[in-house]
């Protein structure tokens, strides 16, 4: 991938500047100097939401909080997934009529730790990063004019076209003839900031227009009078038939209802609402959304005050949402580039988790061998630089798992003796100085027991490591498994926190088998847990670092049957998570394996799609190995066949796309050995991806592994 970097900018002017000569109030947003199209900035605070991996705008918003809008506000911001780009800027005043207490903790999820400091009629502006602690944004506060600045590192990304979708409701006014209703608002929806027409006009009651999220489209459109139960009737059908990736824009106008009915509230949450609920009499909603949204990726906006105060002015409230055309792998492959083997090498050698790579560095293991192979790519070809073994035991499963990240590695020896336990286990780090992997220490906590096998599983992030166990005890439970977080601090890799032993494990879950981590989110699988009447369908827990504690989730879709073996494989990247079920059958054919993916929101992991092969198999077991970085999860599977060669391997490249999972290429190379099961492992840095095959044990036939680059490519689905 490309990597750019960008610079985001946020202006404030307050009211109070004008009486020191700092001119009109003010605010604007922008990306490298240049403002972007946020349509209307409003007095009070105006929001724009950026994708913290390509850094492109997704939607922005402005809200009236001086006629008391701050809770509004914070439900806007609180329903952002962690890991947005979030830049604000306040017009003229904003607290002249106080935030609530709910609003300044919205501030402070963002990173804000000077919002309690904001006083009516300052300047102030703010940049940072939904779920990040107060304190990490960049915010600024003063009389006159003031600015906050952030660069951040993006991919750049080809763009396919962009379309913005605009929804505009301006406040009504009471009349007292011949009844108290309001009236004299307005509605609009805007398409690249032309206004769309609406089949019958815009009219009191909810207003809506559907369009193609490919290219802007107006499919279909109309307005709903709430007061007629057929009409509310014949709204939710359109809500409810919405086609995946069709975006909705939503604008009330005048006579919105007395209360939102329960079916409406509903189907307004499929396309992403969490505000409908709160609508009130004569008040404004907005929305642009689409169907399927979880909270979050829609945009809207409520107010329920501009009817009783019309002497404040409200301008009424507009969303706006970029459609984004963009495609960070669109057009591109993953193409085996070389093969790594070695002619002295045990069958055991890439087996499995026994493969890593980051960048120019790639790892591979062979416990066969009690060795680890360094591989550097220098001129386009990768060559053996070193081989790792451990200090002291020899062989004791070494290589069996590693994982490497920048300037550090880590290889498991999960049979290796610690205090006279036998099979205790240990793990080995390594940091890359002076162009040699040296080793710097060993993992092994005080705790451990024989047979615990520590380091079955290993994972590494820059300066943060998980080590599983699957075979650790606990009391009245044997071989439930656990895991242990370490932390690089002053020189020294040390224990950061408890270990990881869910108190709901039961024995034989085998916590630990597989784990990952990226930065404080860390997901331990567990993959022969059990489910009421379900045995051995598996469990992943995906923990969070709060307050020096890990938080924990535990993760297991409803539909898994017996024996799936959910997490046996995963893996994490920023937001969202993959999981594989190797041995779910589907559609009746055994062992057929699929994988599921999550997604972050409000510190919530939920699912966000199953995903399987196009030309699924019994047997085939896809989900056996799983990476997953920004948009683009690989996904192994080890015992596909191909022109009736048995267990010969296939590797599954998905992209997201339009809000989907897709899948976009299938790889079988034509040299793979028979039952070379390639796909049994995998490791992606998002740039290359290093995948196994497994040796034939019967046979003592070497394991193997392929790197594979990234390259463009013309078609949209591909098989090699």
């Amino acid at each position: 991938m490309t990597i750019k970097k960008i610079t985001l900018a946020a202006i404030s002017n307050g009211y109070t500047a004008k009486y020191f000569g700092g001119g009109n109030p003010k605010a604007q947003i922008s990306i490298d100097g240049q403002e972007i199209d946020f349509g209307n900035y409003s007095r009070g605070i105006n929001v724009a939401v950026f994708d913290e991996t390509t850094g492109k705008p997704l939607f922005c918003n402005s809200f009236d909080t001086p006629i008391g809008n701050s809770d509004i506000f914070a439900d806007f911001i609180n329903s952002l997934p962690e890991g947005k780009i979030v830049a604000l800027a306040i017009k003229g005043d904003a607290v002249s009529n106080p935030l609530t207490d709910k609003a300044k903790a919205a501030f402070k999820t963002i990173g804000s730790a000077e919002i309690d400091n904001l006083k009516t009629g300052l300047s102030y502006t703010l940049i940072g990063i939904k779920g990040n602690k107060p304190g990490t944004a960049h915010e600024s506060m003063f009389l006159l004019e003031t600015s906050s600045s952030y660069t951040q590192e993006v991919e750049l990304v080809k763009d396919l076209g962009t379309f913005t979708v605009e929804a505009i409701s301006k406040p009504s006014t009471l009349t007292a003839t011949p009844y108290y209703i309001p009236q004299g608002g307005e509605a609009q929806i805007h398409f690249n900031g032309k206004i769309l027409a609406i089949e019958g006009g815009y009219k009191s009651g909810w207003n809506l227009i559907v369009l193609d999220g490919k290219n802007g489209e107006v499919k279909s459109s109309g307005s709903f009078n709430p007061s007629i139960p057929e009409e509310v009737d014949r709204f939710v059908e359109t809500i409810e038939e919405l086609q995946a990736g069709e975006i909705v824009a939503i604008a009330t106008k005048d006579y919105a209802g007395t209360q939102v009915e329960e079916k409406i509230q509903k189907a307004c949450s499929s396309i992403g609402s969490t505000m409908v609920g709160n609508l009130q009499y004569g008040g404004s909603w907005a929305i642009v959304g689409s169907q399927g949204a979880k909270p979050g990726q829609a945009v809207e906006n409520l107010d329920n005050c501009s009817l009783y105060c019309p002497q404040y002015g409200a301008e009424g409230i507009n969303v706006k949402y970029w459609a984004q055309q963009t495609a960070p792998f669109l057009n591109k492959k993953l193409q085996p580039k070389q093969k790594l083997s070695q002619n002295r090498a045990s069958e055991y050698f890439a087996c499995k988790q026994a493969v890593g790579i980051d960048g120019d560095y790639a790892l591979v293991g062979d416990d066969g061998k009690g060795i680890a192979h360094i591989y550097h790519c220098q001129n386009g070809k990768w060559k053996l630089q070193q081989q790792l073994k451990p200090q002291g035991q020899r062989f004791a499963g070494y290589g069996h798992s590693l994982d490497i990240s920048g300037n550090f590695a880590i290889v498991g020896q999960y049979s290796a003796t610690a205090l006279d336990k036998n099979n205790a286990g240990a793990a080995h780090i390594y940091e890359l100085q002076n162009g040699k992997w040296q080793h710097k220490q060993i993992l092994q906590p005080s705790d451990l027991k024989a047979r615990d096998n520590f380091s079955i599983s290993v994972a590494i992030d820059h300066q943060m490591a998980i080590v599983g166990a699957c075979m650790a005890d606990a009391p009245g439970k044997d071989y439930c498994g656990a895991a242990y977080i370490f932390q690089l601090e002053g020189g020294k890799w040390v224990q950061k926190g408890k270990k990881l032993q869910p108190e709901d494990l039961g024995a034989g879950n085998w916590f630990g088998h597989s784990v990952a981590i990226e930065g404080n989110v860390a997901i331990v699988g567990a993959y022969l847990a059990d489910a009421p009447g379900k045995q051995n369908c598996g469990a992943a827990y995906i923990f969070h670092l709060e307050n020096g504690k890990w938080q924990q989730q535990q993760l297991q879709p409803p539909d898994l049957g017996s024996g799936d073996n959910f997490g046996w494989s995963l893996a994490v990247s920023g937001h969202r998570a993959i999981v594989g079920a190797h041995l779910a059958d589907v559609s009746r054919k055994v062992d057929t394996g699929v994988a599921y993916i999550y997604e972050l929101h409000n510190g919530t992991w939920y699912l966000c799609q199953k995903i399987q092969p196009t030309d699924q198999n019994q047997y085939d077991c896809f989900g056996s190995s799983v990476a997953i970085k920004g948009n683009v999860a690989v996904v192994g599977a080890s015992q596909a066949s191909i022109k009736g060669k048995w267990d010969y391997g296939a590797v599954y490249v998905f992209q997201l796309e339009n809000g989907k999972w897709e899948q976009k290429q299938k790889l079988q190379p034509s040299d793979l050995p028979k039952d070379g099961r390639w796909g049994y492992g995998s490791s992606f840095d998002g740039s290359r991806a290093i995948i196994s095959g497994n040796g034939d044990l019967l046979n003592s036939k070497t394991g193997f592994a392929y790197i594979c680059d990234l390259i463009e490519d013309n078609s949209r689905t591909t098989v090699i």
